[in-house]
């Protein structure tokens, strides 16, 4: 019974929020230990949705793109940084009803990558303003 009650007290360290949390590998592999620090590809865009005008015409939906840049692994500085650009340039403001997805960074492996994936966007899109910006080094 007691060697019952040493097994699940072990197991039930193992058994954290509802997932089961393994602390080794198989052999040959390495454990996961998170993301690593240090410069990522990253490119952001931010939407402009169309919206009624004074004069009762309806603006275009619009959507700025920056260039691709190596940025930090939490993008929400880049983020940031490109919307205070937006909003000086363009007179740009996040719509209430996008929340804080009006405005998207992505992190890509490499960044020839990051120019690819912002590239094919762009070309797709026919409202793109390319903006060129990227966080001051």
């Amino acid at each position: 019974m007691v060697r019952i009650k040493k097994s699940l007290a072990a197991f039930s360290l193992l058994f954290v929020s509802g997932m089961l949390v393994l602390p080794f590998a198989k052999a040959g592999e390495v454990a996961y230990t998170g993301p690593v620090a240090g410069p990522t590809p990253v490119y952001c865009t931010a939407i402009d949705p169309s919206h009624p005008m004074p004069d009762e015409s309806t603006s275009p939906e619009k959507r700025y793109y920056t260039g691709a840049f190596m940025g930090d692994v939490n993008l929400n500085p880049a983020r940031a940084s490109f919307y205070k650009f937006l909003q000086e340039k363009y007179g740009y403001t996040e719509n209430p009803s996008y929340g804080d997805q009006s405005i998207t960074c992505y992190a890509s492996k490499t960044l020839d990558d990051a120019q690819a994936r912002l590239a094919k966007q762009k070309q797709v899109d026919k409202t793109a303003i390319d903006t060129g910006w990227t966080p001051a080094a």
